[in-house]
């Protein structure tokens, strides 16, 4: 299947993608390098059904590095984070960020990937695409960004319409030097010509009201920069859908984690969406293991939305046992290609 006609047409209604897992993300840039050229030289025995796919990910802290701030690794090294630059919305105001180090630290890497596996069919997707909200909650102490959020407004529009200026150099920067298509999570193929993949997660915890008055402006600058948004959001968001379906922000679709947000609430209010189905495996009640939520997401899908389950090698996805589920529906045969 074309990978344009799919996104044109969104059909045909339930598609998965499977990849191997990317075990190199937010590895030290020559450990993810060496593991991501170890994946790829396999990619053609993977059983892997669209192009190798280089996923430069060197955490949620990416896009908040142009303002400083010290990147921290967990003491077991499996995580990343970022200390706050500022302690207020007026000291983060006062800094004046610098280009993103994360685009020639990723192009560097992806480059010598095609090198290395002597392959120049890679797909490159942007490193982790944090939203507007996301990553000023990064750089200010978070506690007083979401205070300043009632009690100095303004100067928290000043700082997102500045935060979001970053968000849109460091995607034209990458796409400047190469092809990028699609993001880091989730796992789905969407190509430049159609916007990006972003992460709303700050989205969760605002109101309505708050939502639609710090959130949506900067999210539809960015959609409206680039042709469109993929959002991918964590937690109970749906109180917020509504907001989203009157944003007139262009959104192709959503990965949402289920039981926090439900494929029958965003239909309501969210229809004709590509969507991609999450699933918390320590939550899930309804359904006691990821094929069986397959099988009631192809049963709840209503009319023109799209399900795309996005896949890996990861044992915890019973990738065999989804496959059978996904043939008995009509959806395994499916090969992605530009």
């Amino acid at each position: 299947m074309n990978i344009y006609d799919f996104w044109n047409k969104r059909e045909p209604k339930v598609v998965y993608s499977y990849v191997p897992e990317p075990t190199y993300r937010q590895k030290d840039p020559p450990q993810m390098q060496r593991q991501a050229a170890e994946i790829i030289a396999n990619w053609d025995a993977s059983g892997a059904n669209c192009p190798p796919v280089f996923m430069p990910d060197f955490g949620t802290v990416t896009t908040a590095k142009p303002f400083g701030g010290k990147v921290v690794r967990s003491s077991d090294g499996a995580q990343i984070f970022i200390e706050p630059a500022a302690e207020t919305i007026d000291q983060a105001l006062a800094i004046e960020p610098t280009p993103n180090p994360d685009v020639d630290q990723a192009v560097r890497i992806y480059r010598e990937l095609c090198w290395m596996t002597r392959r120049h069919d890679i797909r490159f997707v942007t490193p982790d695409f944090q939203g507007p909200l996301n990553t000023a909650a990064q750089i200010v102490k978070q506690d007083e960004f979401l205070i300043a959020l009632y009690t100095e407004p303004k100067k928290v529009h000043a700082f997102l319409d500045r935060v979001t200026d970053t968000l849109i150099e460091f995607i034209r920067r990458l796409q400047s030097q190469l092809r990028m298509d699609g993001g880091c999570w989730p796992y789905i193929w969407l190509p430049r010509e159609f916007g990006v993949v972003i992460t709303e997660d700050l989205m969760p915890l605002l109101s309505p009201e708050l939502y639609a008055e710090f959130g949506v402006p900067y999210l539809k600058r960015i959609s409206d920069t680039f042709g469109g948004v993929f959002v991918h959001s964590c937690g109970q968001w749906t109180h917020n859908a509504k907001v989203l379906a009157e944003s007139g922000i262009h959104l192709l679709g959503l990965d949402f984690c289920y039981p926090y947000a439900t494929i029958e609430t965003i239909q309501d209010t969210l229809p004709g969406l590509v969507l991609q189905p999450g699933f918390e495996f320590y939550k899930a009640v309804e359904y006691p293991d990821f094929p069986s939520y397959v099988e009631g997401m192809i049963a709840k899908r209503r009319g023109d939305t799209c399900l795309w389950f996005a896949l890996n090698s990861n044992p915890i996805w019973q990738f065999d046992r989804v496959r059978a589920v996904l043939e008995k529906h009509g959806a395994a045969d499916v090969t992605f290609r530009s």
